[in-house]
This record gives structure tokens, sequence and C-alpha cells, in this order.
């Protein structure tokens, strides 16, 4: 399709239409190569295009960790001019369908420790695919973080705080323990002692 309007504009005289069309043409397919049937001047604006054509857009796909869920974040680098959107996919492993948005984040919920599959599309003009991440067939993975902790990255610490202050409550409990088994030695020792004979001691006035 550019090429065949690239060449109406070169019918035309329109040699701005027509370096728009070789660079969106050298954009979206960076590999592809003119043929010698094309006009000399078709060709040479492709050729113009191809020197001049900034780095192709590529995909850069993280993957975080969220509370039960792996989120995905999708973002395009390089030259956008030519990208309309992405459209990705995902699914948990096992599963046999995909989920597919247009949306530049997934959530992908499921299980603690579950796996998931997915690929992404950068996509330009008439829906052309001009950079992908993975495939249906060979699909990029990550997999839902193992627990709430991994989540946050702060509940780990808070975990093992947990372990020490049962221990430490524990240890208070014990000490509390031994002071009421002393306790109660006392006033048992404090009653038997009414019952003996008291000897008495000696008392002295001074003047």
């Amino acid at each position: 399709m550019l090429v065949l309007r690239a060449r109406v504009h070169l019918a035309l005289a329109d040699t701005a239409a027509l370096a728009v069309d070789a660079r969106t043409l050298v954009a979206v397919a960076p590999s592809w190569q003119a043929s010698m049937d094309l006009p000399e001047a078709l060709r040479a604006a492709i050729d113009e295009a191809r020197l001049a054509s900034p780095e192709a857009p590529s995909l850069d796909v993280d993957v975080y960790p969220a509370p039960g869920a792996a989120r995905i974040v999708i973002e395009v680098e390089g030259e956008s001019a030519c990208v309309r959107g992405t459209r990705a996919a995902w699914r948990l492993v096992g599963e046999l369908g995909w989920h597919r948005t247009v949306e530049a984040e997934i959530v992908a919920r499921g299980q603690a420790g579950a796996g998931v599959e997915y690929f992404v599309e950068a996509l330009g003009p008439g829906g052309v695919v001009v950079a992908r991440k993975g495939s249906e067939a060979r699909p990029e993975r990550a997999s839902v973080p193992g627990s709430e902790g991994d989540a946050t990255g702060g509940l780990g610490t808070m975990t093992m705080a947990d372990e020490g202050s049962s221990k430490l409550t524990w240890a208070i409990a014990g000490g509390v323990l031994v002071a009421a088994i002393v306790v109660v030695v006392v006033l048992v020792l404090a009653g038997s002692s009414e019952h003996r004979t008291d000897l008495g001691v000696p008392v002295l006035e001074w003047p």
C-alpha cells in the first residue's frame, strides 16, 4: 500500500509526500529492499529515507510484582512516530486461551507462583507489526509472586520481625510464670510460719 501510494505521489510530482511515504515504509519494514523495477526516483527516496532513518522502534517490557499478580508494563522505544499502538496477550500456564488487550499495562492475576506467558506487538500504519516481544508460539515468561512480601518488597522484613516478636512474647510469658511461682512459694512459707513457736528476742530500752 505504501509503495503504491508512493508511486502515485511520484506521478503527481509531490516530492514532500513521496518523502513521507519513503520514511514510513522504512520505519515499518526496515529490512525491506526496493525491487529494481521501481522507478529510479522512488528507489532514491527510499535510500535517502533509510540513511536518515532513526533507530527502529523496539519494545521495552518490564514485569513488576503486585499483590497476587504480575504487572506487565509496555513501553515503545526508538522511533515511535510510525507506531499507532500496541497489543498484547497473556495467559496463566495451563490455560488454553489468551487474554488480549490493547492497554499498555497488564495485571495478570493468579495463584502464588503460577507461571505467566505473554507476548507484545507494536503496531504501525494499517495494523502492521513493527516490533514484537515474544510470540504466540514462543511467548515470554514470568510468574505471580510467591508471597505478599515479594509484591511490596517490605513485608518480607516485617515477617521476620513478627517471628522475633513471637520469641519475645514467649520470653516475657516465661518470666511472668516464674515470678508467679516465686510469689506462691513465699506466701506458702509465710502462712506456715504462723504455726511455729515464737521464742521472742530480748528488748533493750534506752534511757
